[in-house]
């Protein structure tokens, strides 16, 4: 079964995932400024941030 979310939903699903992102990313940036490390799992985000 193929399930349609229409317009609202889409924009919501996306919205959701654009804050995923955004999360990621300032998490990242702030483990690196705060002399942490970063993990493996961060390595790609890493790259933008810098």
């Amino acid at each position: 079964m193929i399930k349609t979310w229409g317009v609202i939903g889409t924009i919501r699903h996306f919205t959701c995932l654009l804050f995923g992102i955004a999360l990621m990313a300032a998490s990242v940036a702030l483990a690196k400024i705060a002399l942490l490390g970063t993990s493996p799992i961060s390595s790609i985000p890493m790259c933008s941030v810098s």
